[in-house]
């Protein structure tokens, strides 16, 4: 994986980005023309381009509202760009050689790991580098083990669950809880963890990092 030079595309829209697209293509690029309002002929000419037998093995054209192409390679990047520059809006793709590293360690990393990695041009709420995705807890914990059968969706109890785990970790760690989510800094990890085990038992889904990405 090679990174995109900014300088050379200094007259688009640039937006780092934070994966590989169906785990395949580092690049992206949002076509002006939408599925509405769109020239026929332009539209044709792409379509036959990525579609070529050839290229179509190092790109694919999404059609939803937006229209976008993909590229596996810097190289098919940079021809489609070379030819149909002024027909895009945005580019999306890694901007250096750190933030290649970043896109692979991520696409990298299983979904169902625990520790996770997400890439950001700046950490949480401006002070924050780790989050944790609280598992959903049983539903005898939030009901009373003689009420399994209860409803699982008022949104006020899992609301309250939520916010106690939060105030449990805000006693140890400086800290933000959202529902779900608690943000922190990675150096208060261990003890958040060690804290939470003995009080709850292994009630977290994943812990977060963040890989910041600045553009040139």
């Amino acid at each position: 994986m090679k990174p995109l030079d900014p300088k050379k595309y200094s007259n688009h829209k640039i937006i780092g980005s934070d994966k590989v697209y169906y785990n395949k293509y580092p690049f992206k690029v949002r076509l002006m023309d939408n599925s509405i309002n769109y020239d026929v002929d332009k539209s044709a000419a792409i379509v036959r381009y990525v579609h070529d037998d050839f290229r179509s093995k190092h790109m694919k054209l999404v059609h939803n509202y937006t229209r976008h192409v993909y590229f596996k390679t810097l190289d098919a990047f940079e021809e489609f760009m070379y030819i149909f520059g002024e027909e895009v809006n945005l580019i999306m793709g890694p901007v250096s050689k750190s933030h290649c590293e970043a896109l692979q360690k991520v696409n990298d990393t299983s979904n169902y790991a625990l520790e996770q990695w997400e890439i950001r041009t700046s950490k949480y709420f401006g002070k924050y580098d780790t989050k944790i995705v609280w598992d959903w807890p049983q539903v005898a914990e939030l009901y009373g083990s003689s009420n399994v059968y209860a409803q699982t969706h008022q949104s006020s109890k899992w609301y309250k669950y939520f916010e106690e785990l939060g105030e449990n970790v805000s006693h140890i760690a400086d800290s933000k809880t959202n529902t779900r989510l608690t943000y922190l800094n990675e150096k208060d990890i261990d003890d958040v963890q060690f804290f939470i085990k003995l009080q709850k038992g292994n009630i977290i889904k994943n812990i977060i990092r963040v890989i910041t990405i600045k553009i040139p």
